[in-house]
């Protein structure tokens, strides 16, 4: 594999991770609403009118942050693989 084509697969697993985890991120604060912030319960607790304003927060909030993670990793990673290929090729001299 070329150099182009792992950094292409590492950024799409980073991209599938973060959404996974703003997608879970949104479920829980869904889930686990107890002031109404992201569900305005308008006539009884059954019926639900959702604050997409809210909900959108919590998830673009959740992507960027696991984004800049997954991201500061990937670069660790590939320094790391550097620093690995550097130092076998100096050995092997």
């Amino acid at each position: 594999m070329n150099k182009q084509r792992i950094k292409v697969i590492c950024l799409l697993i980073s991209i599938t991770l973060a959404l996974i985890i703003a997608t879970l991120m949104v479920y829980v604060a869904l889930d686990h609403n107890p002031q109404g912030e992201f569900c305005a319960y308008t006539t009884d607790m059954s019926s639900c009118e959702y604050q997409y304003g809210a909900i959108t927060s919590v998830f673009f909030g959740w992507l960027f942050a696991s984004l800049f993670i997954f991201g500061i990793l990937a670069v660790l990673l590939c320094l790391i693989g550097r620093c690995i290929v550097f130092f076998s090729q100096l050995i092997q001299r």
